[in-house]
């Protein structure tokens, strides 16, 4: 807030009124009360934009303009965060379908019963058995003859 008024409200409202009805200019009704220019011009302003205010009931006071102001920034804060939320539920959702689409897969769960290992068997992927002998296994070189 700024300093406190050293002109009553009286002695302003008078001098708005003054001000508006005189065929004088701002400046020298300003000199014949002993105020500023600026600040006769600034109540002036004042006056007339409550005047405008009070004359259209659907206007806006400059609190409830900048509560409005907080309003929508708050609501444009609120929709960004549901948005990625959402964006969210719907990645953590997919997750959680494929890992339980992989979980029941039909080559894991049933078993098998001819020879060989479980790892064998769970990649079908392979063609061979891992002691196939036209491969040679892993850490051994192949000889030269």
């Amino acid at each position: 807030m700024g300093r406190p008024s050293r002109y009553p409200d009286e002695f302003r409202h008078e001098a708005v009124q003054m001000a508006l009805a005189s065929n004088e200019s701002r400046a020298s009704v300003a000199r014949r009360l002993g105020v500023n220019e600026t600040t006769l011009r600034n109540w002036v302003a004042n006056e007339v934009a409550e005047q405008a205010r009070q004359a259209n009931p659907l206007s806006v006071s400059p609190s409830e303009f900048e509560e409005l102001r907080r309003l929508r920034r708050e609501v444009e804060e609120l929709r960004t965060e549901k948005e990625i939320l959402r964006k969210a539920a719907a990645y953590f959702a997919q997750e959680t379908i494929r890992s339980a689409a992989s979980d029941s897969s039909p080559i894991i769960d049933t078993p098998m019963a001819s020879s060989g290992s479980a790892e064998f068997w769970r990649s079908p992927a392979r063609a061979s058995t891992p002691s196939s002998p036209d491969r040679p296994r892993r850490g051994n070189r192949p000889t030269r003859g």
